[in-house]
């Protein structure tokens, strides 16, 4: 069995898993379509509100009428066309995930740029649900694919989203608008981080960033760590169970490795993401660093980082590349 993507390396074995596993797809396949039809039934009572109070959001309506007509779509080859369904399920779930990506890229502008956050309430809200993170689950739960196929998407979809309305919703928020409780949550996360990962703290930006940044900066750590690592941990999970119950029922025996438990893998995670954030963090430090003029050459103030040292003892000109 391979250690990330859980597939057996003996073909027919793996196929054998596939028709295992075709009780439980239908049972979530049903499931999940009877709660994507509501999921669309309500951004259309969402629209109509909209059209009653005078706004009519044409795009919107065609967005979500073009959702609605792919899950109702999907609802009639599940129903009719069960044999095309199952032979095809795995790449018919890939290309809707993605398009459904799309989908959520284009209509939450729509959808909720008209919105203004007057709260801190208001604002968790936005950036917890309006950047498209409970979706991103949603879509990673209620449309399982192989474990292989997930990796692909969900990178894809955390990345868009992050980048997409994630960026947009930040901008919208904080449009003559200044909570300073985000600049804070973002800099705890930051140095939480930092620590994790083994870094000193004094490898931190010297510079203040915008509370736009800083909500920029929360939602894609957000989308990293709830939007891709937290699915894809309790699906790799799930399926490695269902693997190894695969295995017993069928006289196999079980060569891999003896799972991690919960505790083990949240740290691994924990210290994982935190390696790489902070490397990302150099990374983007050498590369676009602070400019001269925002940084101190005097020796009495303590603790300098090593790109202070090097570019004041280059008269403050220093280009690392």
């Amino acid at each position: 069995m391979e250690a990330w993507t859980l597939r057996f390396k003996d073909v027919s074995l793996e196929r054998s898993y596939y028709e295992f596993r075709k009780p439980t797809f239908r049972t979530t396949d049903g499931t999940f379509l009877v709660l994507h039809i509501f999921i669309n039934c309500m951004s259309s009572a969402f629209l109509l509100e909209q059209a009653l109070s005078g706004f009519v959001n044409k795009k919107g309506i065609a967005l979500i009428a073009f959702s609605l007509g792919l899950v109702l779509l999907r609802g009639a080859v599940i129903t009719f066309k069960r044999q095309f369904w199952e032979a095809n399920r795995t790449v018919s779930l890939f290309v809707q995930r993605l398009v459904f990506v799309g989908v959520m890229c284009l209509g939450y502008p729509l959808l909720f740029g008209r919105d203004q956050p007057k709260s801190t309430v208001e604002v968790v809200k936005h950036i917890v649900v309006r950047s498209g993170i409970v979706t991103s689950n949603l879509l990673a739960c209620g449309m399982p694919l192989p474990m292989r196929s997930h990796l692909i998407v969900q990178l894809l979809t955390t990345a868009s989203l992050a980048m997409i309305p994630g960026r947009g919703m930040c901008r919208s928020v904080f449009h003559g608008n200044d909570f300073d409780f985000v600049s804070k949550a973002w800099k705890a996360a930051e140095e939480l981080l930092l620590v994790l990962g083994g870094a000193p703290l004094n490898h931190q930006e010297p510079r203040e960033i915008s509370p736009t940044e800083s909500c920029t900066r929360l939602v894609v750590l957000l989308q990293v760590c709830v939007g891709m690592v937290l699915p894809t941990a309790v699906l790799w999970r799930l399926e490695l169970s269902s693997r190894k119950h695969f295995l017993r029922t069928h006289g196999r025996p079980d060569t891999s490795a003896p799972p991690l438990g919960v505790g083990q893998v949240a740290l691994f995670l924990a210290v994982g993401l935190s390696g790489a954030w902070t490397g990302l963090a150099a990374i983007g430090r050498m590369l676009f660093g602070v400019a001269s003029d925002q940084i101190s050459c005097d020796p009495n103030e303590m603790p300098w980082n090593e790109i202070q040292s090097q570019r004041c003892s280059f008269g403050g000109n220093f280009h690392p590349l």
